[in-house]
């Protein structure tokens, strides 16, 4: 039983590196389960990684001149230890648990560094094999709209170098009477405007939700102040701030019902309760959301 016992804690503090390393590379905004995985899945993705993370720490021991006692570790694994020396498990106590300590804080710096470079650029949701965030987390923060606007500004860079070419090219053969300085003067301006786009990021979501109520279908409209995920990966429920309220008469939304400014700071949406969702990304100045504040709390009075 104590062999058992033991050889169940060395496998925990052989697995806590990689599961310290998992948790703090995913990336959600919401609460319970936040990632579009099963359990094996998890089981599986940590496994990997623990073995990634002991192989890394096996090859800087070996080049450290302390080789790893491979022999001893498995006994105990398969509750043999009663086979080796209590004194070679004594020995070795300290010494394997400042190597547990190093793995958890080499892992959770490399998982820090791995998950910035992976949201930075978007690789999360370029590629499904990278499982650190949700959809709904993509979606509701805005990453999936950032992502396409890059895209987008790069397409209009990649035009203006080709039109560039073929200007450069009709220049050559004298077709038309332009100065090549000056058109690469106007196409780097022009570049350099696109360019600067691409580090403005909104910093409003805004959310319009078709609710059903007992007294009909009703829009609400709001900035998002938080979300929550529920355990099957899907949306649980919204919470709006500075809410807006109209019904939704006739089944179309051009009727002449006015929005009505709800008393309240913030408003909870349940997902069960939605028919519908639109999502906006905007940039609201400092200035122009002020203003806007001040409106509503004339509204509320």
């Amino acid at each position: 039983m104590d062999a058992l016992l033991l050889s169940s804690l060395i496998l925990l503090l052989l697995l806590l590196p990689a599961l310290i390393f998992r948790s703090l590379i995913i990336k959600s905004e919401g609460l319970e389960n936040p990632l579009d995985t099963s359990l094996k899945a998890e089981i599986g993705i940590v496994l990997f990684i623990s073995i990634i993370l002991h192989l890394i720490g096996i090859f800087v021991l070996n080049w450290l001149d302390a080789p790893f006692n491979f022999y001893d570790l498995f006994q105990i694994l398969i509750g043999n230890s009663i086979s080796i020396k209590s004194e070679i498990i004594n020995n070795s106590l300290i010494p394997f648990l400042i190597y547990i300590l190093v793995q958890i804080i080499f892992s959770a710096i490399l998982s820090l560094f791995l998950k910035k470079i992976c949201l930075k650029y978007y690789l999360d949701i370029k590629y499904d094999f990278l499982p650190i965030s949700n959809n709904w987390d993509n979606l509701l923060s805005g990453r999936v709209f950032e992502l396409e606007r890059i895209r987008h500004i790069n397409s209009k860079i990649l035009e203006l170098k080709n039109f560039q070419r073929n200007i450069f090219k009709q220049i050559r053969n004298k077709e038309i009477g332009l100065s090549k300085k000056e058109v690469r003067r106007k196409i780097k301006e022009k570049i350099l405007e696109l360019k600067s786009k691409k580090k403005i990021a909104f910093n409003c979501v805004e959310l319009d939700v078709l609710v059903q109520t007992s007294l009909g279908d009703v829009i609400y409209k709001g900035k998002i102040h938080k979300y929550y995920l529920s355990k099957d990966n899907s949306l649980d429920k919204v919470v709006l701030t500075e809410c807006l309220r109209r019904k939704f008469c006739n089944g179309s939304i051009k009727n002449k019902g006015k929005f009505h400014f709800l008393d309240s700071k913030l408003f909870v949406i349940n997902h069960s309760e939605m028919k519908n969702l639109n999502i906006r990304y905007s940039i609201i100045e400092e200035k122009i959301w002020f203003l806007f504040m001040i409106w509503a709390k004339l509204m509320r009075n």
